[in-house]
């Protein structure tokens, strides 16, 4: 609805801003988006039938990554003006189509760093020290600590393949642990900040592969990064490798990954994101003993969602202002 707007000599007629909320984010974005006068809707749903339904008229959208913003729906939304993203990966928006039609997007790369960081480094101990399967041993009435020898982190090299806010973070924890750290990026800014925090910078990810005995991700998934981790490079992995994997499934030929892990190519790994989510059942992943799986959790806390919340909302509010 028009309101009117007074600001010295003249009245202005502004219409009222309509943003939709879904993907269940976080309460934060809606109250602060009221707040500064936005009609908002939240709704639970993620089907793009349902959403194509609800989003004409509306201004702005705000999702996490279950929400699929794809052309098609996207085309028939004359209204539409900005996107938000609570979160830094934008796999699940037509970006290109989005831009070509004067969509402005935005996100929050720097909200989720410290809580997907932490993740890997749980998943790395958690690998490392045999923690899940202890925990189901014991669970069962077994006491099978001769069986559970393991190693430490300390002393031990770490690579890192995309050295942004979540990489630089990780290296910021295993330098704490006395672990040896390798970085790669493309991103010139990236490398330098890592010599400067005493890690080590390849030129090539091939570089460093054969040296490390852990490998992290944290890229996006794009053209250039699909399969990233292939079977040719899995096996420059030395046999004692594990691999850590929280940023997007497909970054990994999962296959060849199966077959590394089953052949004995590599030790582990420890994985919180595959090529289909849900991982679904039957997949082999499930049946080795040589990982351990997390459901796409790594970003999950509420500090992390508060976070995206409100930064989302604080950039459409700027957009709009």
């Amino acid at each position: 609805m028009p309101t009117l707007v007074e600001t010295h000599h003249e009245v202005k007629l502004m219409t009222i801003k309509k943003i939709l909320i879904t993907d269940n984010v976080n309460e934060k974005a809606a109250a602060y988006l009221k707040g500064k006068g936005f009609e908002v809707t939240t709704v639970p749903t993620q089907d793009p039938g349902v959403l194509a339904g609800l989003l004409p008229g509306y201004h702005g959208i705000i999702v996490r990554s279950a929400t699929k913003l794809r052309k098609e729906l996207l085309e028939t939304l004359p209204d539409l003006k900005i996107i938000g993203r609570a979160g830094a990966g934008l796999d699940n928006i037509d970006v290109a189509f989005a831009k070509d039609k004067g969509i402005e997007i935005v996100n929050s790369p720097m909200a989720h760093a410290v809580s997907v960081a932490e993740h890997a480094m749980a998943l790395m101990l958690s690998i490392t020290r045999n923690i899940p399967k202890a925990d189901a041993a014991m669970k069962a009435g077994k006491w099978i600590k001769r069986q559970l020898k393991s190693n430490e982190v300390r002393g031990k090299v770490l690579g890192i393949i995309g050295f942004g806010n979540i990489g630089q973070q990780v290296a910021r924890r295993a330098l704490a642990f006395g672990m040896k750290v390798y970085t790669y990026d493309v991103v010139p800014a990236c490398n330098d900040i890592s010599e400067e925090m005493g890690c080590t910078v390849s030129e090539e990810i091939n570089e460093m592969l054969p040296f490390i005995d852990y490998l992290t991700l944290h890229v996006p998934h794009n053209k250039h990064t699909h399969h990233l981790l292939d079977a040719r490079r899995l096996s420059l992995l030395k046999p004692g490798a594990i691999l850590i994997n929280t940023s997007r499934g497909k970054i990994i030929d999962q296959d060849a990954l199966v077959d590394a892990l089953q052949q004995g190519t590599i030790r582990g790994a420890a994985l919180d994101v595959f090529k289909e989510e849900p991982i679904p059942q039957g997949d082999p992943l499930l049946e080795l003993d040589n990982v351990i799986l997390t459901p796409h959790i790594a970003s999950a806390t509420v500090e992390t969602q508060e976070l995206a919340a409100t930064t989302v909302a604080e950039e459409i509010a700027n957009f709009f202002a």
